[in-house]
């Protein structure tokens, strides 16, 4: 099978992993793909430096002086626009997109596109497509689904003029689609009934995110500790999170910091560390509150998953997030919030706990239980790592994703997944 697809970056949050993981794994299984995007990691001479990856000049079909400025402020090159995204609405004005196909050496058996918003893709570009080729589309957040907030826990901030105005434009377009939806999640399946989205879709399946089992494995506690500057005799707790441009939004890092300081203080001295984050660091009572920058490189994740006791994630709202996954394939317990995919991640009282949003008591009783019988902590870490492996690994996510075009693709049930 020939596979195109198209993600906003090569490597950024965990949509983004995921696409390039799929990339991998569909060249692995002997097909050739290309994975297109206009963020890709380039060499000193400007080449992409990974096999199959594409990069989109986004500012193709605009004016000189526009493309010009676009490469130093892209803000100033086209201020209207730039105001109306940061109020929320959506910015179809993106001519590259109509040439998508040109960008290719080939015309693909499958479209597979990733997420989509952000001011870079024409939307309307989607009608068309879906009817010269299968078109996927992997919902890794609810903006789709909801108008514009990536999780409708947000919704309440916006204002509701925009999301109405984005829902009316985007209507027709998804109309006039031919959608086949993946979501990583029941949840995120369930949000696409009765939306805007929903006549454009032709066929839906959940298809689990997965990770790489072989990197993100159990190990020794003491490189990532050292790093961190955390004592052996400490409880360290993590909390993994890539901010967006308006921040944390569907996190929820003030209840987990509430919780932790709630612990029994018996189990102390703890240590919560916020990966994502560049605050100074601060301390109280024996809870220590570390800040440490976004991780990219894999290693270096799994080095501070594999020196905490437990993975916190607090969230608002999320869909089937990644690092959830790959803690538990370094054989670490989480407990997480009740909302979204994440109780579908997780067994309660086997891998991980999952207890109610905004409830820092209930997060800290929670944490009690991990961090005060080892036994315990050692079990779930044990459980978690074989959920994992049995799961939510890349290669059933690549086989999932592959038998499922050999379903719709002329020819295709031949080839190997």
């Amino acid at each position: 099978m020939r596979i195109a697809q198209l993600s906003i970056a090569e490597r950024d949050g965990g949509a983004e992993r995921i696409a390039l993981d799929l990339h991998h794994g569909y060249r692995a299984a002997g097909h050739d793909a290309r994975l297109l995007t206009p963020r890709p990691l380039r060499d000193h001479a400007g080449k992409t430096t990974t096999p199959g990856v594409i990069g989109i000049d986004e500012h193709a079909g605009r004016l000189p002086w526009v493309r010009w400025l676009s490469r130093y402020d892209r803000r100033a090159a086209r201020p209207v626009a730039a105001v109306r995204r940061r109020l929320g609405y959506d910015d179809y004005a993106h001519p590259w997109t109509s040439g998508l196909l040109d960008l290719l050496p080939w015309t693909p058996d499958v479209l597979h596109l990733h997420n989509l918003h952000g001011g870079w893709f024409d939307l309307r570009q989607l009608a068309p497509l879906s009817h010269k080729l299968p078109v996927v589309a992997t919902l890794h957040d609810a903006v789709w689904a909801t108008g514009g907030p990536h999780f409708p826990c947000i919704a309440p901030s916006w204002r509701e003029h925009v999301v109405e105005k984005n829902r009316k434009r985007r209507a027709p377009i998804f109309r006039d689609s031919r959608l086949r939806v993946a979501t990583p999640s029941r949840w995120m399946l369930g949000l696409i009934n009765g939306g805007s989205l929903e006549p454009g879709v032709i066929e839906r399946r959940v298809i689990h995110n997965g990770v790489d089992t072989d990197v993100y494995s159990p190990g020794p506690r003491e490189p990532g500790r050292r790093r961190l500057g955390v004592s052996d005799d400490e409880h360290l707790l993590l909390m993994v999170a890539m901010p967006g441009r308006r921040g944390f939004t569907h996190k929820d890092p003030q209840t987990a910091l509430q919780a932790v300081r709630k612990i029994d203080p018996a189990l102390r001295p703890a240590t919560l560390c916020f990966v994502g984050s560049n605050e100074p660091p601060t301390q109280s009572n024996g809870v220590t509150v570390l800040h440490h920058p976004v991780v990219t490189d894999r290693s270096e994740l799994t080095e501070l998953y594999r020196a905490a006791d437990a993975l916190v994630h607090a969230a608002h709202e999320d869909n089937f997030p990644t690092v959830i996954l790959e803690a538990m394939a370094c054989g670490l317990p989480c407990v997480a919030t009740d909302r979204g995919g994440m109780p579908e991640q997780i067994i309660e009282k086997q891998t991980g706990f999952v207890v109610p949003t905004h409830d820092p008591e209930a997060l800290a009783v929670a944490l009690n239980n991990v961090l005060g019988d080892e036994s315990m902590r050692v079990g779930m870490g044990c459980a978690a790592r074989k959920r994992a492996c049995e799961h939510f690994t890349l290669e059933r996510m690549t086989r999932d994703y592959l038998e499922w075009f050999a379903g719709f693709v002329p020819d295709a049930t031949g080839l190997r997944c």
